[in-house]
C-alpha cells in the first residue's frame, strides 16, 4: 500500500510499478462509476486510460492541488471525460443532461514518450500501415495536440467529417495493434 505522496511521486516519475498499481487498484471504482453515468462498457476502458493518462499529465503539471485523495481527483477526470463524450453526441440523459451543459473541457494532448518500448514498437508499425490522411489526422491529434477544428480547417474537410475520420481511423489502429 501506498501513501498519496509516494503515488504522486511515482506517477509523475513515471514508475512503472506505481502506475500498474494505481491504476489497477481504481479500475473498478471508475468503470462504476461510468457505467452509473451510462456509459457503455465498450467505452469505459477507453474513458479509464485517457483519464490515467491526463491525471498523469496533470500531476507533471503541478494541476493537482491535493485538496483530495488522488483517486478521487481520478474520478473526477474519468467524469468529466464521460460528460464531454455525452456533449459531443449530444447525448441527453435526463440525469445529466443539466450538468453537462455547463462543462467545457479541452483536449490535452498526450506524450507517449514513456510508454513500454513494445507497445511503442506495435504502435508506429500499425500507424505505418493505415492510410495518410488517417496518419496525418491521428499524429496531429495525439501527438502534436492539434484541435479538431484547426484539422478540418488544415485539411479542407469540415470538423464533423474530421471527427468521424479520426474515429474511424483510431479503431482501424487499435485492430492493427490487436493483432
Amino acid at each position: 500500500m501506498y501513501t498519496d505522496i509516494e503515488l504522486i511521486e511515482g506517477l509523475k516519475s513515471r514508475d512503472e510499478t506505481i502506475i500498474k498499481f494505481f491504476y489497477t487498484n481504481n479500475k473498478v471504482k471508475a468503470f462504476s462509476l461510468l457505467l452509473k453515468y451510462g456509459v457503455r462498457e465498450s467505452e469505459c476502458l477507453s474513458i479509464y486510460n485517457d483519464s490515467v493518462i491526463s491525471l498523469i499529465e496533470n500531476l507533471k503539471r503541478g494541476k493537482f492541488k491535493e485538496q483530495s485523495k488522488l483517486s478521487t481527483y481520478l474520478l473526477s477526470i474519468a467524469k468529466f471525460k464521460c460528460f464531454k463524450e455525452f456533449k459531443r453526441q449530444k447525448k441527453t440523459n435526463l440525469v445529466l443532461n443539466e450538468e453537462i451543459k455547463n462543462i467545457d473541457i479541452q483536449d490535452d494532448p498526450y506524450d507517449f514518450e514513456d510508454l513500454d518500448s513494445s507497445r511503442i514498437e506495435k504502435a508506429t508499425n500499425a500507424l505505418q500501415k493505415v492510410d495518410e490522411t488517417c496518419r496525418n489526422i491521428l499524429v496531429s491529434f495525439y501527438y502534436e495536440g492539434v484541435k479538431l477544428a484547426k484539422l478540418a480547417k488544415d485539411l479542407g474537410y469540415s470538423q464533423d467529417f474530421i471527427r468521424v475520420k479520426k474515429g474511424r481511423c483510431l479503431k482501424k489502429l487499435k485492430n492493427l495493434i490487436a493483432i
